[in-house]
């Protein structure tokens, strides 16, 4: 059975962490902490997809991270399994479950795992993105609140990820068109000054700055910028 009070106190830093988070597997970092220290178990881990179609691993808490070289190596075990078949895997005595895993088990009893408990990470109706394991040191029959309540968890980590990568694609793309704005001022400033100076029509002054960019390898704005503080004649 999960603590409930340590539940809300998780979900409250999670929310916290979001908020603040540098990179995508932040909150994977905080939801294994959070999961391993709810349940009171041994570790947690995700694992994502690559690049390559094969599960990696994202973040760990606890003394997991043999269990997890050893399941990805071979390509089997809870987190393939929930992953693949887009299901919760709850085994509640992992020795009984050598003939499904035996390489898996063997490391994780070696490390003294009693029970195991894996999630699909999966936001929506989307395509699953990997999968979430507890890892118990005892035989544990994991309750139908356990999984309730590791679902929310990791459902908000998903979200959260989510939303952290839509908040910097916008953040690029409103820099990305800020940049772009102010290259245009310059370049109709550069126009202009141009222009004036060399008696032509700003078609004609736009024509001989983007000649002296091709010419001199250099970018449009800066040969604008540089005729607009008179440090090149063109």
């Amino acid at each position: 059975m999960y603590d409930a009070k340590k539940f809300v106190n998780v979900v409250d830093r999670m929310v916290t962490v979001a908020e603040s988070m540098s990179d995508d597997d932040a909150v994977f970092t905080e939801l294994t902490a959070a999961l391993t220290a709810v349940f009171d178990i041994v570790g947690t881990s995700v694992l994502v997809l690559g690049d390559d179609d094969d599960l990696h691993v994202a973040s760990t808490s606890g003394a997991i991270e043999a269990i997890e070289r050893c399941q990805t190596a071979v390509q089997h075990g809870p987190a393939y399994d929930a992953f693949r078949g887009s299901r919760i895997v709850a085994v509640a005595d992992i020795a009984r479950a050598r003939h499904r895993w035996p390489q898996f088990v063997d490391v994780a009893a070696h490390a003294g795992i009693g029970g195991v408990a894996a999630f699909p990470l999966q936001r929506g109706n989307d395509d699953v993105m990997g999968s979430l394991v507890l890892y118990s040191t005892v035989s544990r029959a994991w309750s139908a609140t356990d999984l309730d309540a590791t679902r929310v968890l990791a459902r908000l980590a998903i979200a959260q990820r989510a939303s952290a990568k839509q908040l910097r694609t916008m953040t690029e793309v409103s820099e990305q068109l800020q940049h772009a704005l102010e290259s245009r001022i310059v370049i109709e400033q550069a126009k202009g000054v141009l222009a004036a100076t060399s008696n032509i029509d700003t078609e004609a002054a736009f024509e001989r700055m983007r000649h002296h960019a091709r010419r001199h390898r250099m970018r449009l704005r800066d040969v604008a910028q540089a005729v607009v503080d008179y440090r090149v004649r063109l």
